[in-house]
């Protein structure tokens, strides 16, 4: 695919630390019906999703102090985010750069198996995002998102995996079929920072387990 985000590591420079830790929404009644949605009030998280959250969440209290904490504005993540609150004493706040992918004419749509999910998603891709949100346009989110960080401290970010993959995408400057083997698992962490130097680097990808760098 010839249109590649030009975003990158050499784009955030700053003279303090920053880290922020991305957590994909718990499963939510989208994932089980294999639904696409972008709605800001439906689907909310299953049982299994919230029990999910809730050992995230015990894993998230091990941190001494996390700084900021925002949300995407879809319900899933939203109530993600409220049982995440619970933990590490901070009250989320609603960034609608995290939002959901935007799906077109599919949103809402229900598909009869996760394999027909991906046959309409490599379709979208392969004939240049003909309604779906591109994939440049959501690495453009995820690095003015980055890019708003605040100096110093910790943030943790609940959003949904095309978004925290275009983010890894922003820092590494590669295109979706180049991201296509990466897959953020519900309730993991996926975790970026500057090292002195102010570069956002990748720590670790779709993890169940926080790096002990910042616990």
């Amino acid at each position: 695919m010839s249109d590649i985000y030009e975003g990158g590591t050499d784009s955030i420079k700053t003279s303090d630390s920053r880290t922020c830790i991305f957590i994909r929404h718990g499963e939510s009644q989208t994932n089980v019906s294999f639904t696409l949605s972008t709605d800001e009030n439906r689907y909310p998280l299953t049982d299994f999703g919230r029990e999910s959250v809730n050992d995230s969440g015990r894993k998230l209290s091990k941190i001494k102090t996390i700084d900021n904490f925002y949300t995407s504005p879809v319900l899933r993540a939203r109530e993600t985010a409220d049982i995440l609150s619970k933990y590490i004493n901070l009250k989320p706040v609603i960034e609608p750069l995290l939002t959901e992918r935007g799906f077109g004419k599919y949103n809402n749509m229900k598909f009869d198996s996760r394999e027909e999910m991906k046959r309409i998603k490599k379709e979208q891709v392969e004939n240049g995002y003909g309604e779906w949100e591109s994939w440049n346009d959501i690495a453009d989110r995820a690095g003015r998102f980055i890019r708003s960080l605040k100096k110093g401290g910790i943030t943790v970010a609940v959003s949904h995996m095309d978004f925290i993959k275009g983010a890894i995408s922003y820092l590494e400057r590669k295109d979706e079929n180049e991201m296509a083997g990466i897959y953020i698992d519900h309730t993991s962490f996926t975790v970026i920072n500057s090292q002195g130097d102010g570069k956002m680097r990748i720590v670790s990808i779709g993890s169940y387990e926080l790096p002990e760098s910042i616990i």
